[in-house]
């Protein structure tokens, strides 16, 4: 994403208009966004791992362990598809305005 907010500069420096800088804010808004899905998915991750390390898998423990896998899983689906959408709609607006 560091890429993508460099070429976002990029276009900021070109001074294209309000609409264009509606739409720059629109981005920085969607990656600030995405910054903040990603720290929470990598807390999550980090709680999953030490879970995982200290469940020894007593009576009933693997079907709630399971059940919190399935929902992290997808969350992560639910983040990369929206992710590369916006790579998408970002590379479109390049294509447009650099």
């Amino acid at each position: 994403m560091d890429y993508f907010e460099e070429k976002l500069e990029e276009v900021v420096m070109r001074k294209l208009g309000v609409e264009v800088d509606v739409q720059l804010e629109k981005f920085q808004n969607k990656i600030i966004r995405e910054k903040e899905v990603m720290g929470h998915l990598r807390h999550r991750i980090r709680m999953k791992k030490r879970e995982i390390a200290q469940t020894k898998f007593e009576d009933g423990s693997e079907a709630k362990f399971h059940e919190k896998q399935v929902l992290l899983r997808e969350e992560m689906k639910t983040f990369i598809k929206m992710h590369y959408q916006l790579k998408e709609e970002m590379m479109d607006f390049f294509l447009k305005y650099l």
